[in-house]
């Protein structure tokens, strides 16, 4: 059975007022086509009884969430509760397990303030108890301030509860002495039936429990708290029920300052892990580094050697929350992604290189006698969905995370290599089914650079266009993660150099297959793929025709300082892209915002003003220098967007204009 970490971000589903900046109307079939590729996930999480019999089902209707049950016999489906109708307040469901047969566990979460850098400490939690004999009627809730720490699986109606303070406690809590939710209580009962007392505690400590760590029989392995005195501490438990400091991450900073000349250690302070959720393994986490601009990758670190190893990246958004299954082996992420939270599921045996099949196929969750289960199914051409299947085999639907697209898409994939300069740069071409005629053709870089890649399955974005005629082509340029640590490595300090002839010299080759009209190429991309369009297309206007840039950086100086950045962020930002000051006069020579002059092919500028990666300053500049030069352009600006598309329905009515200004340069041979 999954176990699922506390470690969501409250997202916020809000509608985006756009401010248009540049003429035209969208075309209504690629509008139409958007709201397919683009809307929100039927169903975003599911969770199975440990008898499998009943399916607890995280949907999402009219932008909230909404939990039901489905019988796994009759695959009748019952909606037992809504947040939109629980709660006024901007509320998010963080976790959803079931306790046992009966009792579903449901974790409430609101946004607060809370200590710097610590996503928890911001999150106000309420955790409610779902009956699935009798839901409608019988709503409970714990009412003391805290957090579910774990199910206890082992033991129905019982469950660990985490109260954080001055001093933080683990309490075991009955179901049954809980009381109905928004039931005035009476002058003889006690809150929460009296629970919270010495008797019922299972562990305690001096100082502000973040996070607890536990074993699968929900044994207390090890906490992560902040203290006065301390700062913040990961400690284990020994045997004898003692601490044992792993961590002191005020301790490292201070000898990271002493040695902040030393130049080795100073980039070795690159990384600032926190630990999510156990392992399996003592002492060992699975991580987050919070120095990535945005948490892209998972990390398995061992706190007593100092031992860490990427094992995963993903290429939505943000990571949100980390899935292991009971033995402690890595399942997968939840994700944020174009405004909504779903999740992604790991290969089998995944590790920093990657199996040749462009499918993802495997049980997320499982009855506790192993023969009923839910499984999860992607391809390149296969939208991600959920099924129920026994014994092996599919038996019905669950959900869908596209649900407006057919299971199977009639695209087809291409997954090739090409040595650039001595060194292997995969790349991912995606066609429609009909080649008969000539294809024009969108290249699109991905953002990041570093340690980001294009997967070889399912990318909304790229099938969107393959459904409008296009060929799409994505380059694993160096830089990117996936593949090998050699071709991570070697994009350091790369951003406008070989980073941008790798995918300029894949293009190329691409362009002379058949299928291709090599005079009908358009290059678009949003963060670093938005600096890739705006600088190849100018460099190349031989080899472009348009570009379209996406929340694109063109003045890299001005990025590097446009934020106060960590000391290990700093870091990173000197080793993988430049130091402005020593690499002024370098990076200013690769940005596009000091050559509007020489550009030629019309380019479509995209910001949002809350993006708070790259400024939209840097898209207002560019907008400016190419209207000074009476430049082709057209700016788009949104006031609400961040790093990212935004909600599935500011999605489409970008992606529709995209479509309009990409057919108006380059045609499109969609009926």
């Amino acid at each position: 059975m999954l176990v699922t970490t506390n470690f969501f971000l409250m997202f916020a589903r809000k509608l985006l007022l756009f401010t248009f900046l540049c003429a035209g109307s969208c075309s209504c079939a690629a509008a139409t086509l958007a709201e397919k590729f683009f809307s929100s996930p039927d169903m975003v999480d599911a969770a199975l009884s440990p008898s499998g019999s009943k399916v607890a089902a995280l949907r999402l209707e009219n932008d909230s969430q909404r939990i039901s049950f489905i019988d796994t016999v009759s695959m009748t489906e019952q909606s037992v509760f809504s947040v939109g109708e629980y709660s006024e307040k901007e509320s998010s469901i963080r976790e959803l397990v079931w306790l046992d047969n009966r009792y579903v566990a449901v974790q409430l979460s609101q946004l607060k303030e809370g200590i710097k850098d610590l996503m928890d400490t911001k999150l106000q939690k309420r955790l409610l108890i779902i009956d699935s004999e009798s839901p409608k009627d019988n709503v409970l809730s714990v009412r003391t301030k805290g957090w579910l720490a774990d199910p206890l699986r082992g033991e129905a109606n019982s469950f660990l509860f985490a109260k954080s303070g001055i001093y933080s406690k683990l309490y075991k809590l009955s179901v049954d002495k809980l009381a109905r939710d928004g039931v005035r209580l009476g002058k003889l009962d006690r809150v929460d039936g009296g629970q919270f007392v010495r008797s019922n505690e299972s562990r305690s400590i001096d100082g502000h429990a973040i996070r607890w760590y536990l074993k699968n029989d929900g044994t207390a392995q090890a906490v992560l708290y902040f203290s006065r005195e301390e700062g913040l501490v990961l400690a284990e438990f020994s045997a004898d029920g003692k601490l044992q400091t792993l961590k002191n991450w005020e301790e490292d900073d201070e000898k990271s300052k002493k040695s902040k000349k030393d130049k080795d250690t100073a980039t070795k302070a690159e990384k600032r892990f926190v630990p999510i959720v156990l392992a399996g393994m003592s002492s060992s986490f699975y991580c987050l580094d919070i120095n990535e601009e945005v948490e892209k990758s998972v990390y398995l670190v061992n706190f007593s050697t100092g031992k860490e190893e990427k094992i995963y990246q993903t290429s939505s958004y943000q990571i949100l929350d980390i899935l292991v299954g009971e033995s402690g082996k890595f399942v997968g992420v939840k994700v944020l992604k174009d405004g909504t939270v779903f999740t992604e599921f790991a290969e089998e045996n995944k590790n920093l290189s990657r199996k040749v099949e462009s499918l993802i196929m495997g049980s997320i969750d499982s009855s506790r006698d192993g023969k009923t289960n839910i499984v999860y199914a992607e391809a390149h051409n296969m939208p991600g969905h959920l099924m129920l299947a026994k014994d092996g085999k599919e038996l019905a639907p669950l959900g869908k995370v596209y649900p407006l697209l057919p299971k199977v898409l009639a695209s087809k994939q291409v997954e090739a290599v090409l040595n650039v300069e001595g060194l292997d740069i995969p790349y991912l071409l995606n066609l429609p089914q009909d080649t008969s005629v000539k294809l024009p053709m969108l290249v699109m870089p991905h953002g990041g650079p570093i340690g980001v890649y294009d997967t070889p399955y399912f990318d909304e974005t790229a099938q969107f266009f393959v459904a409008q005629g296009y060929a799409v082509l994505r380059v694993n340029f160096r830089g990117s993660s996936g593949y090998s640590e050699d071709l991570q490595r070697s994009g350091e300090k790369q951003w406008g150099n070989m980073m941008l002839t790798d995918i300029l010299q894949v293009t190329r080759q691409v362009t002379k297959r058949a299928e291709i009209d090599s005079k009908s190429v358009c290059i678009i991309g949003m963060s670093y793929g938005g600096y890739a369009a705006a600088e190849l297309l100018t460099r190349h206007p031989e080899v472009f025709r348009c570009g379209v840039a996406m929340a694109g950086v063109y003045d890299i100086n001005l990025y590097i300082n446009f934020r106060e950045h960590s000391d290990g962020r700093a870091d990173w930002i000197y080793k993988n892209i430049g130091d402005p000051r020593e690499d002024y006069d370098d990076l200013k020579a690769i940005s596009p915002l000091y050559s509007t002059e020489k550009l030629q092919r019309p380019i479509f500028i995209i910001h949002g003003k809350k993006d708070t990666v790259v400024s939209f300053e840097q898209a207002y500049r560019y907008a400016a220098l190419l209207s000074k030069n009476n430049k082709p352009f057209e700016l788009y600006i949104d006031e609400e967007m961040t790093h990212s598309y935004g909600s599935p329905e500011s999605a489409v009515r970008l992606m529709s204009k995209v479509s309009e200004f990409i057919g108006s340069n380059i045609g499109s041979t969609m009926p």
